[in-house]
């Protein structure tokens, strides 16, 4: 009875606590084999079946994911191709603004295309070569024929894909990992503010806003918005071994996001409800026992779920079962010596 009067006092003292950090949302859905940034406004995607593609920052495909590769130039054009015997199909151009070249006929190459000076070396049906300019036009010329024999007998070298270097100067949110139950899961924070609780299986820095993440479903690209998120535990009533507990929450900025809310218990059950909103909040009331549990708000929209805020309810009790078992492992040694 000392114990629960106890607890029934601890709670009331914490029922203002809160959790305020940014938020986040994906801009490319996590359900790729990988992701890699090309240029600062594009992302290389490769599916399961290795076909790849590519999208800009905001999510928006450029190049559907039916390619056999994706190059890009230093002079920031990337080309999609796809392999037939010899030769290479070009499929797709896009600047580094994420915008597609309109091709006025069917061209190939016969290595990594990439673009010189404002223009590619490549050849149409007939096996004529000539020059593709950033304009989408294309024209015959002997120019362009002698270059291809002099590449074809160096092999073709000099249209190697060269390396870009995407670079961004950033004091963004960091990664930080976690280990629990012997799985480590990786989360982002500034300083000692969570931005994202540990949900990720890889996760990569944040660069102009943006951040290449893995979940078990795939790869994905994460979007900070400027708009803070909070959770707040408002009320905490005991009754027969049962929390009853209401969570305030502010409504993220992608207004086609769901909240909802997600407890965990001892047993590892799991139920979730979802939050009625209140003018900018959502209100979530969870009734359970109050064993050990976890509450996570999490965010639902068109490209996947993310973990905005989880509660450290396990942390607490890991932390008053540790020296427990030191206690019992000393016990155990002085009874060896008798």
């Amino acid at each position: 009875m000392n114990k629960r009067i106890i607890l029934c006092t601890v709670l009331a003292l914490c029922s203002c606590t809160a959790a305020l950090a940014q938020s986040a949302q994906w801009a490319v859905a996590p359900v790729y084999k990988s992701v890699e940034r090309i240029l600062p406004s594009v992302f290389k995607i490769t599916t399961k079946a290795n076909k790849v593609g590519a999208t800009t920052t905001e999510g928006e495909i450029v190049i559907d994911t039916i390619a056999d590769a994706v190059t890009v130039s230093l002079n920031s054009y990337v080309c999609a191709v796809n392999k037939e015997k010899k030769r290479m199909k070009l499929l797709a151009v896009i600047d580094e603004s994420g915008k597609a070249m309109e091709l006025n006929e069917e061209l190939y190459t016969d290595a990594l295309p990439r673009f010189g000076n404002g223009r590619l070396l490549a050849k149409n049906k007939k096996n004529k070569y000539g020059y593709l300019t950033t304009d989408g036009a294309f024209a015959v010329s002997d120019e362009a024929a002698n270059e291809a024999k002099a590449l074809s007998k160096s092999k073709g070298k000099k249209n190697e894909q060269d390396v870009v270097e995407v670079d961004f100067a950033t004091d963004e949110p960091e990664v930080f990992v976690e280990e629990k139950r012997k799985k480590k899961r990786y989360g982002y924070k500034i300083g000692e503010n969570i931005v994202l609780p540990p949900q990720f299986v890889s996760a990569e820095p944040f660069s102009g806003g943006y951040a290449i993440a893995g979940t078990e479903s795939g790869m994905g690209v994460l979007k900070l918005t400027p708009k803070t998120f909070t959770c707040k535990q408002t009320k905490a009533i005991m009754d027969a071994g049962m929390e009853n507990t209401v969570y305030t929450s502010s409504v993220p900025e992608n207004a086609e996001a769901v909240l909802r809310m997600k407890c965990v218990d001892s047993t590892g059950m799991t139920f979730e409800c979802e939050g009625q909103k209140k003018g900018n909040d959502m209100l979530f009331e969870l009734s359970s026992f109050k064993e050990r549990r976890t509450f996570s708000v999490i965010a639902t929209d068109t490209k996947g779920s993310l973990v905005l805020w989880s509660s450290d309810f396990d942390k607490k009790e890991e932390a008053k079962e540790k020296p427990k078992a030191k206690t019992k492992t000393k016990a155990k040694s002085k009874k060896k010596k008798k």
